[in-house]
């Protein structure tokens, strides 16, 4: 069974005059244990098809299925989805391990990092906080707060877009890891490496889905 499906949606805008047709009639299955790199260029929709899997839009037409049942993915816990959008959006008055914890103090639990900020090559930065960090430290950081509760479903928006080739490569990694422990990884990508850690490569232009 999919763990989260997108089901005939679409999404438009209104730009003056002009509809912008961002999504147009798309479905998409996402299945544990498979990393789905989503490819296109600026502008094809794919940031717009991440939110909508996650449920910052509501689409204009169709439906989010949930282990195949309809229903709003902003309602799940991040042990469920875990999304890491392009803008990271760390709290700048919290240190990087304090970001990272913020969801399971807010639930009065603990959190096992599990040696992520070893992996990520952050060990030294656990009490940094993020103006005191470079783009892509900051990127990981992000990275490392989606993956801390090991959530079912990971949605990610051009996670080495501020990357050098060897920390894309541990952040990829991860997200195989995570795909081999069970879960589930959309990565919308322009990075050829990302190609490299996918078990499904689908391509979007203008809206809609090109190839499987």
């Amino acid at each position: 069974m999919s763990q989260l499906s997108a089901i005939g949606v679409s999404r438009t805008y209104q730009r003056g005059s002009e509809i912008i047709r961002a999504v147009d009639d798309v479905t998409l299955h996402l299945e544990p244990g498979v990393v789905t790199v989503l490819q296109g260029p600026s502008g094809s929709g794919k940031t717009t098809l991440l939110n909508l899997l996650a449920g910052w839009e509501r689409p204009d037409a169709g439906h989010i299925e949930w282990e195949g049942t309809d229903r709003d993915p902003s309602g799940l816990g991040w042990t469920d989805l875990s999304v890491v959008p392009q803008r990271v959006g760390l709290l700048s008055e919290l240190s990087a391990i304090e970001n990272v914890t913020l969801a399971a103090r807010v639930r009065h639990e603990a959190t096992d990092l599990d040696g992520l900020f070893a992996r990520f090559g952050l060990e030294e930065l656990e009490h940094a906080f993020p103006d005191e960090l470079s783009a892509g430290q900051q990127q990981r950081v992000a990275i490392t707060r989606a993956l801390a509760d090991r959530p079912a479903v990971v949605l990610v928006d051009e996670p080495t877009s501020s990357q050098d080739e060897e920390n894309a490569h541990l952040v990829l990694g991860e997200f195989r890891r995570l795909a081999s422990e069970g879960g589930t990884c959309l990565i919308a990508s322009h990075d050829p490496i990302a190609l490299d850690y996918a078990n499904r490569v689908i391509r979007m232009r203008d809206g809609r889905l090109e190839g499987d």
